[in-house]
């Protein structure tokens, strides 16, 4: 009498999979495509990703080899095609490798406008700061001290890898504005800091001494 109920049991069961499957069986299929689309589609990208990688690579090193052989325009022309303030990798690297020879050759304007590139495309990536740092460098003689000063300001927190170095630049944009009252107080900042590379805590100290004669 069992064996009845379970074959019962067994028909009942099979005729609602049947009903189930009647109703929803395309939306299941539809969604083991779209699963097995996804893992192609990733694993498609993921390739891409590495052969993007490989092309920037071997793209930077050419430009590299030419400016070890002093063909600097043909490698700046190189890093020029492949570069991107904005980006990352290489693309990065390459922004910052053309700026610093922009510089080196006098256009300091068209480098400067590079690294502001790179400051302003977004966060608080060290990269992004040490850009800052570049641009403020290549203008203290040329820029608007207190527009620069103010460029520094966000690399002056506690946070920042770079806040020594925009404390000390602060204060030689003071003294160039003759505020040596503010240029004395970042200086002694900077002596008195735990954690201050030896050759900074140096600079600083001699430049109190000297500012307060």
């Amino acid at each position: 009498m069992s064996d009845i109920f379970r074959e019962v049991d067994e028909e009942i069961r099979k005729e609602r999979y049947a009903t189930l499957w009647k109703k929803y069986g395309v939306f299941v299929i539809a969604a083991a495509v779209v699963l097995v689309l996804a893992v192609a589609g990733y694993q498609g990208w993921q390739q891409w990703q590495r052969s993007q990688a490989l092309d920037a690579s071997d793209s930077y090193n050419a430009a590299v080899q030419l400016l070890q052989q002093d063909e600097t325009e043909q490698g700046l022309q190189k890093l020029a095609e492949m570069s991107d303030p904005s980006g990352s990798g290489y693309a990065l690297l390459a922004a910052f490798r053309r700026a610093e020879l922009l510089a080196e050759q006098g256009e300091t304007e068209q480098a400067v406008q590079i690294w502001d590139r790179i400051a302003d495309s977004g966060g608080n990536d060290p990269l992004r700061e040490l850009a800052t740092v570049f641009a403020v460098v290549h203008q203290v003689d040329s820029g608007d001290p207190e527009q620069l000063a103010e460029q520094l300001q966000p690399l002056a927190s506690q946070e920042s890898p770079y806040r020594w170095t925009a404390l000390e630049l602060q204060a030689t944009l003071a003294h160039k504005q003759g505020d040596d009252a503010k240029a004395v107080e970042l200086f002694k900042q900077i002596a008195d800091g735990s954690d201050v590379p030896p050759a900074q805590r140096r600079r600083a100290t001699q430049m109190l001494e000297l500012l307060q004669e």
